[in-house]
């Protein structure tokens, strides 16, 4: 039986020098090492992207250009694109504020999946399916206390970010040649009442925060 797969190659454009490669044989290979409980998390990123994408309105983007820097030539290549933080609409900047608790919910996804499959299926050991029962009920609470606290998230009048999400914006903003007061819904840093953008009286950018931008308003 011949197995057929996908081999995609990125080069510098500049001097040829090859920086990634992908295999789509890997996703074979896992399947195989794994004995197929990988489809747990097949099937939960399925049923969590359902949920928050078509229910809840959370619209994942990643910020920025991928970039690698080749180490033959020095040129910067964009590995893939991403979108800039201006260009994002509120519900997309607070989609992509939230995303590291998105990547807890895509996680506990496929215990969640697992535990409620194996408990069902397991018949051998009365044992071993009061563990996986137990495991499918601790990944779904986990997943509902997500879900609600993005909730709360989406109906927050600011977005909440913490220093290391700032700088990532700052850095976006520079790209675009963007001021904050193109920032419609304000920006708050956590544990401080520092906001930025936004039309709140509470706003608290600084000019030297705003030289620091180096932003041409």
């Amino acid at each position: 039986m011949a197995i057929r797969y996908t081999v995609t190659t990125y080069t510098c454009p500049k001097c040829g020098r090859v920086l990634k490669r992908d295999n789509d044989l890997w996703t074979f290979l896992i399947f195989i090492v794994t004995f197929g409980t990988v489809l747990f998390w097949v099937a939960g990123w399925a049923l969590i992207n359902f949920v928050y994408e078509r229910y809840d309105n959370l619209r994942y983007t990643r910020l920025g250009n991928r970039e690698k820097q080749c180490p033959r030539c020095g040129l910067m290549v964009c590995m893939s694109q991403g979108s800039e933080w201006i260009t994002l609409d509120n519900n997309a900047q607070k989609s992509w504020a939230f995303r590291r608790f998105y990547t807890l919910a895509l996680i506990f996804s496929g215990f969640m999946v697992g535990g409620l499959v194996l408990q069902l299926a397991w018949i051998s050991s009365y044992i071993a399916g009061i563990i996986f029962l137990i495991i499918f009920l601790i990944s779904l609470l986990i997943e509902i206390a997500i879900l609600a606290y993005w909730k709360a998230f989406q109906k927050k009048p600011y977005i909440e970010i913490n220093q290391e999400d700032l700088a990532k914006i700052k850095k976006s903003m520079q790209k675009t040649n963007s001021s904050w007061d193109e920032q419609t819904v304000p920006i708050k840093i956590k544990n401080t009442n520092t906001f930025y953008g936004g039309e709140s009286k509470e706003q608290l950018t600084t000019e030297s925060e705003q030289k620091d931008l180096d932003i041409k308003s």
